[in-house]
């Protein structure tokens, strides 16, 4: 029963238009097929198609996705999908993704010190040895670049760029990015992880759920929505792939529409209807201050002198710290020494993970 409320997508949202009348679990199943396991050199758009293919039966049939390079680095990722569960038995796999280069070099700033605790951040709190990077463009060599490829800490996935979703214009980077993430979601699954976005605790037991975000606030008190910071998804995810099929609408002038306020509406009115229990087996969302901190106008205090006490306790009831633009500013010149070094807050916690390999013990959610 719950899987046709949460499937069906009514007449009344045109988002939604021409999903209205998925019918039991062979439609399901349908949906979370695997046909494109099949395919040897995997072509994404056909394979993201064949998955998604009672949708595009009912009308859907023009559906632009921009196409992954089928390279070695790359393709292995996208063909590995599809274990599920796991080797632990959860359904999120073992995979990270983050975006970066998503135009010339010279347009785009490369990868600085906060992408460095950020990749090992994400290597520690998922178990893998590789972060995978998914890029259109070359990235800009940096010295945070060459020593994270020397320590063979990052795989690349490059996308053809593309400048069209589902037949709308999208030109922003940020929109970019917002795209690749879920589409890459919905067909490997996995964890994203931005790459100004400190993991510090263990994920495993979050990765039981099939789709797992956190709110995000402005000011500390009330949510802004849901973060897309750090995301976790099951291969062919029902929820993410709603997600996927509300850009046939897409419009680049009302910027977070897509990425933050629709599947926040469209959770809550799934709540508000069902009960969270029922939506769970979709989508997870914790409330704010539980699976990124800080808000976005707070990160400063994180960079004040605290002395050299042990990390403030509260970290280990949160899962991750979002530096945000002002973290990249107030970090740009400290070298790891320095950090570690620096009696504040984010200091202590960067010296306490890079120390024990992970923070905080798990909490059990």
């Amino acid at each position: 029963m719950y899987i046709i409320l949460l499937l069906c997508i009514t007449a009344a949202t045109a988002r939604f238009a021409g999903a209205t009348a998925w019918q039991g679990a062979g439609a399901s199943q349908r949906f979370l097929g695997t046909a494109h396991a099949r395919t040897q050199h995997l072509n994404a758009t056909q394979a993201f198609l064949e998955a998604i293919q009672p949708l595009v039966d009912r009308g859907l049939h023009d559906f632009p996705v921009p196409d992954p390079h089928v390279s070695d680095n790359c393709q292995d990722i996208l063909q590995r999908p599809h274990t599920r569960p796991n080797r632990h038995g959860q359904r999120v796999p073992d995979l990270v993704h983050m975006v970066w280069g998503l135009g010339p070099s010279w347009r785009h700033e490369g990868l600085g010190r906060p992408a460095y605790y950020a990749v090992h951040g994400a290597q520690r709190a998922v178990g893998v040895e590789r972060v995978v990077l998914h890029r259109t463009h070359p990235i800009a060599d940096t010295h945070v670049l060459a020593q994270l490829q020397s320590e063979g800490a990052l795989g690349s996935c490059v996308w053809t760029d593309f400048d069209t979703i589902m037949g709308r214009n999208i030109s922003m980077y940020s929109h970019k990015s917002d795209v690749i993430r879920i589409l890459t979601l919905f067909w490997a699954g996995g964890v994203y992880v931005d790459t100004d976005l400190v993991l510090f605790r263990s994920l495993a037991d979050l990765q039981r759920y099939a789709f797992v975000a956190g709110e995000q606030t402005l000011d500390g008190e009330r949510s802004h929505g849901i973060a897309t910071c750090v995301l976790l998804s099951e291969p062919q995810s029902v929820w993410v792939g709603d997600w996927v099929l509300s850009y046939h609408d897409f419009d680049w002038n009302d910027y977070d529409l897509h990425s933050i306020r629709r599947p926040t509406e469209r959770w809550r009115a799934l709540v508000a209807e069902h009960g969270e229990p029922a939506v769970r087996r979709f989508a997870k969302v914790f409330p704010i201050d539980t699976l990124v901190y800080p808000p976005i106008n707070m990160f400063h205090l994180f960079m004040v002198d605290r002395g050299t006490d042990a990390p403030w306790e509260g970290f280990c009831q949160i899962f991750s710290l979002h530096l945000w633009l002002e973290g990249k500013d107030a970090l740009r010149d400290l070298t790891h020494d320095d950090l570690l070094a620096h009696r504040s807050e984010f200091g202590n916690v960067v010296c306490a993970l890079f120390a024990q390999g992970e923070l905080c013990a798990s909490q059990g959610f």
